[in-house]
Parts: structure tokens; C-alpha cells; sequence
């Protein structure tokens, strides 16, 4: 009696979270993206830079594969996300970041 109290109430809480989660999934990976965007571009230090807009632009791969948001804005982040990445100096990742962030800004 108690197993099947303890399944019944596994599989219950397993689909309220499915449920949960993919109702407050959509628009996540655009937010959390344009957030390591932002935190990308008030950052001085190319390391800083650079780690942010790796988990920008993983977000923005995200969205892009789920069809979030906007296709043509989030490729151009995605493009700017990988030339701060690949910059050589602290001014060019943050230019770099800044125009990921407005793109993504476009989005919301």
C-alpha cells in the first residue's frame, strides 16, 4: 500500500514539474541570454567578457533551436556573441557584447 502511495505521488509531482517548467520555460533562455549579454558588456576584463557572452550565447543557441523569439535577431547575437568571444582586446569584446545585447533587447 505504501509503494503504491509513493509512485502515484512521484509520478503526480513529476508532472505538475513538467507542467510548471514548461509553462515558465518560454522567453527563459532569450531573458537569461540578454542578461550574461548585459553582464557581458559592463564588464572590464576580456576573461569577464568573454565567460559571459559564452553563456550568452548559449542561451541564444537555445532559443534559436526552440524557435523562441525572433530568428534574425537572435543569429546577430549569436554573431556578436562569438566575436567577443574571439576578440583579442577588452574594447572589442565590449563592443562586440553591447551589440549582442541590443539585438537581444530587439527581442523583448
Amino acid at each position: 500500500m505504501k509503494y503504491n502511495t509513493l509512485v502515484a505521488g512521484l509520478i503526480a509531482g513529476s508532472l505538475g514539474l513538467s507542467v510548471g517548467v514548461g509553462c515558465s520555460s518560454k522567453g527563459t533562455h532569450t531573458a537569461q541570454a540578454l542578461e550574461h549579454a548585459q553582464a557581458a558588456a559592463k564588464e572590464s576584463t576580456i576573461k569577464g567578457i568573454q565567460e559571459h557572452a559564452q553563456v550568452s550565447l548559449t542561451h541564444v543557441r537555445a532559443a534559436e533551436q526552440t524557435k523562441e523569439a525572433g530568428a534574425e535577431h537572435l543569429t546577430a547575437a549569436d554573431t556578436a556573441l562569438n566575436d567577443a568571444i574571439k576578440a583579442v582586446d577588452p574594447g572589442s569584446a565590449k563592443m562586440a557584447a553591447e551589440s549582442a545585447e541590443s539585438h537581444l533587447k530587439m527581442i523583448k
